[in-house]
């Protein structure tokens, strides 16, 4: 998953947050940040961390000191009383100076409901070394701990929301695009490894009621270097045959983008897809009522040497992730039906989609 929050974005809002352009900062001021973080200078630089030349686990496992990280959770779950529900929690790490900065964003999907319940928050604590090995982190009430393929997630928001799982990962971790490494806007890589199945256990909450739960989950952790100024479509396909596929590809206007993804057996095996391995074609389009941006809505994917020729639906039309933080990207994330395309229309499994629209 890509949510692009740009360091140049933070920097602006920390050292003055009437340097936008259009002469305000879109997501105003956070006062809990502002007064805790003592910077550098505004020219101030991230330095790479050394550490990361390629992905080696479990050492990378553990926060590191880049422009940007972020480790971040999707999932199915099913109630014990059948209802449905999908989730996203996710936690950046962006670094001002030589100082952490930590963004949560989680919310909730309700299929019964037909609504989507979603808040984000801003701690500035450096919890790089909470913990020796692997990840600890705690945005006020969400948190993040964990390492080999054994997690634990939980959140809460106002209205009486909440979600708390433990994560079991049932394949090996996967190294996106064959070796874990993409570039785009700057000849520095990220990096980015997955758990792409994860049995789900615990609880959720919605409206104050409380139900035991099971499901799939994926785990994303990324880092590295990247630019600014894009817009990007992306895909995680969840398939009954215990198959799964991670599609990404990136919008610039008159520069460079990236696309790529993977296709991982039932066996843990990760087959790299490039430009060309693999097509998504816009079926719809939905524009939001709270921000009017227009996303495209429904996708064709078809991986031709696979024979994979599926459609993906969203569940809820409102799927968006409208809180903003100074500037930060404004998206579409949300739980989908896969379906075979054509007449017959099987269900072959579930997706996460996160999509930018006409706003970026």
């Amino acid at each position: 998953m890509m949510k692009y929050l740009s360091l140049s974005i933070l920097l602006c809002a920390v050292f003055g947050p009437g340097c936008n352009d259009d002469g305000g900062s879109p997501g105003g001021s956070d006062a809990r940040v502002d007064a805790r973080i003592d910077s550098g200078p505004p020219d101030a630089v991230v330095k790479p961390d050394t550490r990361s030349q390629s992905i080696e686990l479990p050492r990378d496992e553990r926060p590191h000191s880049e422009q940007m990280e972020w480790w971040y959770y999707t999932g199915r779950l099913e109630a014990t009383d059948g209802d449905v529900y999908g989730f996203e929690l996710t936690v950046f790490q962006p670094m001002i100076g030589d100082k952490p900065l930590y963004i949560a964003h989680f919310a909730i999907t309700d299929l019964g409901g037909d609504a989507f319940h979603a808040v984000m928050d801003v701690n500035a604590d450096d919890q790089r070394d909470a913990v020796a090995e692997g990840f600890k982190i705690k945005v006020n009430k969400i948190e993040m701990a964990g390492g080999g393929g054994k997690d634990s997630i939980k959140g809460a928001m106002d209205g009486g929301h909440g979600l708390e799982l433990q994560l079991t990962a049932a394949k090996p971790p996967v190294l996106q695009y064959g070796d874990g490494k993409m570039t785009v806007g700057s000849d520095l890589p990220f990096f980015y490894y997955s758990y792409t199945r994860m049995a789900a256990t615990g609880s959720i909450t919605v409206g104050g009621v409380k139900k035991s739960v099971t499901g799939l989950a994926w785990m994303d952790h990324q880092w590295g270097t990247i630019g600014t100024g894009y817009g990007w479509d992306w895909f995680s396909l969840r398939l009954d045959d215990q198959t799964e596929v991670m599609l990404f590809e990136v919008r610039r206007t008159g520069k460079p983008g990236f696309v790529g993804g993977t296709l991982i057996d039932k066996s843990g095996k990760a087959t790299e897809l490039e430009e060309g391995d693999f097509t998504t074609a816009t079926l719809g389009q939905w524009t939001s009522p709270h921000t009017k941006i227009v996303y495209s809505h429904g996708w064709r994917i078809q991986v031709p040497s696979r024979g994979l020729d599926v459609e993906v639906t969203p569940l809820v039309a409102d799927q968006e992730f409208n809180h903003n933080f100074y500037g930060s990207p404004i998206y579409w994330e949300g739980l989908c039906d896969v379906k075979e395309s054509g007449r017959s229309g099987s269900s072959l499994g579930h997706a996460y989609v996160e999509i930018t629209g006409n706003w970026n």
